[in-house]
């Protein structure tokens, strides 16, 4: 009985030949399904390829946006958001034309344009990544604010996952803000969370952030017994 041999994956040329064809034949769907894929395969090697899927990802925004399919839309800005924050450090990658400030800026618009035309889940992600970039900016009352909003986002829909990731986001932000006490009521917050979920990663980590805000107050004791219940809810799982 003769087998066939399984499928190979399709590879970066595969993709651009399906986008060129499908160009010529006026498939725009497919054609922006085939560079959303490009620009996927180009993100993969952030080193030396991530810069280079960025205009991939436009020419799939672009398509998303003429075919008026905002989901479409929302995971192009998304992306490009995304891709734009990773390569903040890849300055020379741009020729020069942008430095580290105006590529977080960039990458800020398309999350401001993501939480422009998202829905509620959409929301949270775009004011999560607002946050981040906002924080990389050194702006952190902006991203402090962007961070509340994600979790006034997380807390109306109910998802205690995306509560605890707003809390974590906001205890870092008030500790680099010097607000402990802020920082103490969010990791609190989480504690109960992780409780509720049986969510031990979101507990070692609450505990973790308990010994570095007790480090901070000069209460070494209590920062001892949080970094070793921390590692104690590690090890258990």
């Amino acid at each position: 009985m003769r087998t066939q041999a399984p499928r190979q994956p399709l590879v970066l040329r595969d993709y651009q030949m399906i986008a060129e064809a499908c160009q010529r034949a006026s498939r725009v769907r497919i054609e922006g399904a085939a560079y959303y894929k490009i620009g996927e395969l180009l993100s993969k090697n952030k080193r030396d390829t991530l810069h280079k899927s960025i205009p991939y990802f436009k020419k799939y925004l672009n398509i998303s946006r003429r075919l008026q399919d905002l989901q479409g839309e929302c995971k192009a800005l998304n992306v490009l958001g995304c891709t734009y924050y990773s390569c903040m450090n890849h300055e020379k990658e741009f020729g020069g034309s942008m430095v580290k400030a105006d590529i977080l800026r960039t990458a800020l618009e398309y999350h401001q344009e993501h939480a422009a035309v998202a829905d509620a889940a959409g929301i949270f992600i775009a004011q999560s990544n607002m946050g981040l970039c906002y924080r990389a900016l050194g702006d952190l009352q902006k991203a402090s604010e962007c961070y509340k909003s994600a979790m006034q986002f997380a807390v109306r829909s109910g998802d205690r996952v995306a509560e605890a990731l707003a809390l974590s986001n906001l205890s870092d932000v008030g500790t680099l803000q010097g607000d402990i006490q802020t920082a103490q009521v969010c990791v609190e917050r989480n504690l109960e969370i992780a409780a509720a979920t049986k969510d031990s990663r979101v507990g070692c980590e609450s505990y973790e952030q308990l010994g570095t805000l007790a480090m901070l107050k000069g209460d070494y004791a209590a920062a001892t017994e949080g970094f070793l219940t921390g590692l104690e809810v590690a090890l258990v799982e």
